[in-house]
């Protein structure tokens, strides 16, 4: 170990059996069109649903394996999701195993934990693991890592041994702000623990040891990078060699087939709204992914309705961020505004509203005449333009019907509040000023009336026979979006109701809830 290599944990992967592909196969290929006799490593997902669990490829040294994080005596995926997931943890690197009276599944940032004979999971120390091990050394001498300080002294000592600014604030900052709204110090503590050190400067790079995390910074930048302290864990053989090779992803994917969350969420989706009135599209899934939870007519051309006024929320921040428009610049109701906007008109002919104000009227209220102001200040082709090159096919507000899908709708959003990339990117400051927006929605009887736990940046629409709601929910286990637009219905009071019910029916699969007998807010 003198030359600081660490033998490197590999292992073959399980093959696909005859027997296994006969058990399994049809049912996969009936549900998914994702693999066949004959795919390869490019057939399959970079990361899956498998029961009670999902499947990752990415940090496997195998490409067509990978680990498991799922729930079965003990709820490893539940609280993985809870901890942040792969934004905060990383990626699996293991399965789950016995070391020293506690059980451990290692990621690459981190580790979780629990006694051998209990089931309650907390973060592991993985500083501590490694020193018990009789690393602190060889950690301090090959890895740059601080040797640990007096483990003795209090929380209020410890934490003043934070006296590097940047370190500091990387400490106590939130490490996914578009995924979480808020975070606390009590979620930094048990993100990293305590500190272990005082900043130790290595050549040019300054370093602190937390009990489960490594800081650092080049020394002429604040930009401060947590190191993969996790991957130590199987770098150094504390992971037994045997928990650290990956599964078959292709076994794994065709076992989950029809036993996943999105096939019971899908079924029972489908029976709530099987009796309901209407033309319905739906899509759901966690915030940036691809792959639905639920997806139903989600690309059947659809009224956008109100929903519409997300497009200029999105280009009127797009077109500031260019120096194209001011959101002091005011607006004036004239004549030809006036002749197309759907009553009731909340402004005036000659009166004057700026554009800032005239953004929060139309999310918020859902204000109409603002919105149509709004719309011919920032140009209905370059919104459309926008749209084709962020690849959006269908969507559109250039003509006299706006049209979308609830798949494009969903995607709108989730770029919209910085949770999926495109061409224009806005900024953390933005993102924020828009979700605020999404966020300040006073319609609520439709995605949030059942949740009222969570925060809901959305925006519903409305006509006579059509009901829309589309938002981001931010629940524990992260954000999910839904995309719920209904058209053809004869009772929108009906169809809102339901509208609720399919969105708790969504969340609560994502993000069981605790407290029963919620009261609707809507």
């Amino acid at each position: 170990m003198s030359d600081g290599s660490a033998p490197r944990r590999t292992g073959d992967s399980l093959l696909l059996g005859r027997r296994a592909f006969g058990r399994f196969a049809a049912g996969a290929l009936a549900t998914a069109p994702i693999v066949g006799p004959g795919s390869g490593d490019a057939d399959l997902p970079a990361d899956f649903a498998i029961e009670n669990g999902h499947h990752y490829r990415q940090a496997s040294p195998e490409q067509n394996a990978g680990f498991p994080v799922f729930n079965g005596r003990r709820p490893w995926w539940d609280v993985y999701r809870r901890a942040g997931g792969p934004h905060v943890l990383g990626y699996p690197i293991s399965l789950p195993y016995a070391r020293n009276g506690q059980v451990l599944q290692a990621f690459s940032h981190e580790a979780i934990q629990s006694p051998i004979r209990g089931v309650n999971l907390a973060p592991a120390n993985v500083l501590e693991l490694l020193d018990a091990a009789g690393y602190a050394p060889w950690l301090h001498r090959h890895r740059q890592v601080p040797m640990p300080l007096d483990a003795g002294a209090t929380m209020d000592v410890r934490l003043a041994w934070l006296t590097d600014d940047s370190i500091r604030a990387a400490y106590f900052g939130n490490p996914a702000p578009t995924r979480f709204l808020t975070w606390d110090r009590t979620r930094s503590l048990r993100r990293f623990g305590l500190p272990m050190s005082r900043p130790e400067r290595f050549g040019q790079t300054i370093v602190q040891r937390l009990q489960r995390g490594v800081l650092e910074r080049n020394v002429d930048s604040p930009t401060v990078r947590v190191r993969p302290v996790g991957r130590l864990l199987v770098e150094l053989g504390v992971v037994p060699r045997d928990r650290a090779v990956p599964v078959s992803s292709m076994d794994a994917l065709l076992r989950a087939a029809g036993r996943t969350i999105h096939d019971r969420l899908g079924a029972a989706v489908h029976a709530r709204i099987r009796s309901e009135p209407g033309t319905w599209a739906l899509w759901a899934a966690y915030s940036g992914a691809n792959r639905p939870l639920v997806a139903i007519n989600a690309d059947r051309e659809m009224r956008t309705l109100s929903v519409w006024k997300v497009l200029l929320l999105r280009e009127a921040f797009r077109q500031r961020s260019t120096g194209r428009l001011s959101f002091d610049e005011l607006l004036t109701m004239d004549e030809a505004a006036m002749e197309r906007v759907y009553p009731p008109v909340s402004l005036e002919l000659g009166q004057q509203i700026d554009v800032g104000t005239a953004l929060e009227h139309a999310i918020s209220v859902s204000d109409n005449a603002s919105a149509i102001l709004l719309g011919d200040r920032l140009g209905y082709q370059n919104i459309d333009f926008d749209l084709r090159r962020e690849g959006l096919q269908v969507t559109t507000i250039n003509v006299n019907e706006p049209l979308t899908t609830a798949r494009e709708m969903a995607d709108v959003l989730e770029r919209i509040v910085g949770l999926r990339a495109g061409v224009w990117q806005p900024t953390l400051t933005e993102v924020q000023a828009m979700r605020g927006l999404l966020l300040s929605e006073t319609r609520t009887d439709r995605i949030p009336r059942w949740l009222r736990q969570h925060p809901v940046a959305h925006k519903t629409g409305d006509f006579p026979d059509a009901a829309n709601d589309v938002g981001v929910v931010y629940t524990a286990m992260g954000p999910v979006t839904v995309a719920a637009l209904v058209d053809r219905t004869p009772n929108r009071e009906r169809t809102a109701a339901a509208i609720a019910d399919v969105s708790r029916m969504i969340v609560d699969a994502v993000d069981p809830p605790v407290i029963e007998g919620a009261t609707p807010v809507g």
